[in-house]
């Protein structure tokens, strides 16, 4: 009864202790993964939010440009228009000359409102491809989080019936010894 009720109590002290153990290494392993996935989210909401000011700050100036350039173009055409008058000759010579530059400012103004346009997909390209990249790290860091987890869960476990094994002989042992004891000197 006694070498019974030891080894239940040495048993039992042991399992608490792993499961102890490998419940103070588990939170570790989650705050790890937390904070790797937190800091993914900070850096691709930062990239987006870049993102959308340099767009928003590069249509703002194209919508500025083409506003001067129509006001320009409409201050020449009113001059044209008067030079017009004095002479119809020379006026027609100027407003073809007008027409000429009105189209060539359009077509650039048409050529940079491409290439913002160009230059915002590519940046969101961009941004989207730092995105997946980020989320493949998170997985890959969640996946070898649990590996780890699962491994220490078996190295704990093999331990824990080794210190059983060596417990049961150990008890074997010292009821043994004090049986063969008590009967030398009782007997």
């Amino acid at each position: 009864m006694r070498k019974f009720l030891l080894t239940t109590l040495c048993a039992l002290a042991l399992t608490a202790l792993a499961g102890a153990s490998v419940a103070a290494q588990e939170p570790q392993s989650e705050s790890k993964t937390d904070k790797v996935v937190d800091k993914t989210k900070d850096a691709a909401s930062d990239v987006k939010h870049t993102t959308k000011k340099g767009a928003k700050k590069t249509a703002k100036t194209t919508k500025k440009v083409v506003n001067e350039t129509a006001d320009k173009t409409e201050d020449a055409k009113d001059k044209v228009g008067d030079a017009a008058d004095a002479t119809k000759k020379t006026g027609a010579a100027v407003v073809n000359k007008t027409e000429d530059a009105g189209s060539a400012v359009a077509d650039k103004t048409e050529d940079a409102a491409q290439k913002t346009a160009e230059g915002t997909k590519a940046a969101a390209h961009k941004t989207k491809k730092a995105g997946e990249k980020v989320a493949n790290k998170t997985g890959d860091a969640a996946d070898a989080a649990a590996e780890g987890t699962k491994a220490a869960a078996s190295a704990t476990a093999d331990k824990t019936g080794d210190a059983k094994d060596a417990t049961v002989k150990g008890a074997k042992k010292t009821g043994n010894w004090f049986s063969r004891g008590f009967h030398k000197i009782f007997h």
